[in-house]
């Protein structure tokens, strides 16, 4: 009777290959069609973060509330 392989995993704990060799490996196999979605995830983030941080520091309401607590 033959024996039949049994699938393995894509790397291993204890994989002989280095961390930039996986990455290339993801880089390679990375569908396409993420890149616009991580791009207007990334941007609308990115905005948030600045929005918020330029209210922070124009609004002196706001700032002397969140320093009284």
């Amino acid at each position: 009777m033959d024996k039949v392989k049994k699938p393995k995993a894509k790397f291993w704990l204890h994989d002989p290959l280095s961390s930039s060799q996986r990455i290339m490996h993801m880089a390679r196999t990375f569908p396409p069609e993420v890149l616009p979605l991580i791009v207007i995830v990334t941007a609308g983030l990115t905005g948030g973060i600045v929005a918020m941080a330029h209210k922070l520091h124009t609004d002196n309401q706001l700032r002397n509330k969140i320093l009284s607590f």
